[in-house]
């Protein structure tokens, strides 16, 4: 499964490519630190999964889901959020998106909904 890192902290970027590095099923193909880069990438590299922060700079993670979704209806998106609440359910669900995960990220919780996603093909 390809996956493009998307979050402005380069702390959290450096700390999901250490999971997912761990595991033969995922591959990086790339990262960005806005919503707009993120756009750009999801064109050139086709992924799987985007994993994407939804407060950054530039172009949020919603806004940026919205696009992405115009250029790639099949990748799956996992937001990420320290703000989940059910504006941020309901908008995901609005787009299509399943999976939201809880900053600060727990491995065991990240081990879980990517296992989920990986399965689902």
């Amino acid at each position: 499964m390809k996956i493009l890192i998307v979050d402005d902290s380069p702390t959290v970027r450096n700390f999901l490519k250490t999971i997912l590095k761990k595991d033969d099923r995922f591959e990086i193909v790339g990262e960005a630190k806005n919503g707009d880069e993120a756009i750009e990438m999801v064109k050139t590299t086709s992924p799987d999964l985007v994993t994407l922060d939804i407060t950054m700079p530039v172009k949020n993670g919603i806004d940026a889901a919205e696009e992405i979704r115009k250029i790639s209806r099949g990748v799956k998106i996992l937001f990420l959020t320290s703000m989940k609440d059910k504006e941020v359910e309901n908008t995901a669900k609005r787009l299509g998106i399943e999976y939201i995960l809880q900053k600060p990220i727990s491995i065991p919780d990240l081990n879980e909904i990517l296992d989920k996603i990986s399965k689902e093909g």
